[in-house]
């Protein structure tokens, strides 16, 4: 698989995880989201808040033109990592508080995409 093909895959790998935990965050009652968890953000609100907010604003600047190569894939695959550390806990925190959880690992969407095609 060469560079782009790989990064592709991350790109809609993170964008599918994320939309699959919306659900099951939104299904949360206000205090269970807002219920400090230990998590470094506090609560699950505060994480999820956290991963909206920094990959637009902190990371996606750092991709921006004039960076080499290296300096571009290292910075996207942090993107991607970060975004899948964030996700683990936000779905950690709503099954510890007895909710159900989504499928979000990366095997879930490549047999999403495989029924699709």
């Amino acid at each position: 698989m060469n560079a782009h093909a790989y990064f592709t895959t991350l790109a809609h790998d993170n964008a599918w995880a994320t939309r699959r935990l919306l659900d099951p965050v939104d299904a949360l009652p206000e205090a269970d989201d807002r219920r400090e968890c230990g998590l470094f953000f506090k609560s699950v609100h505060g994480t999820l808040n956290h991963l909206l907010v920094a990959e637009p604003i902190a990371w996606f600047p750092c991709l921006a033109d004039g960076v080499s190569n290296l300096a571009f894939a290292a910075a996207l695959g942090h993107v991607f990592n970060h975004g899948t550390h964030h996700r683990g806990q936000i779905s950690a925190a709503i099954t510890a508080m007895g909710h159900a959880g989504p499928e979000i690992d990366g095997v879930w969407m490549l047999q999403a995409k495989a029924r699709a095609t």
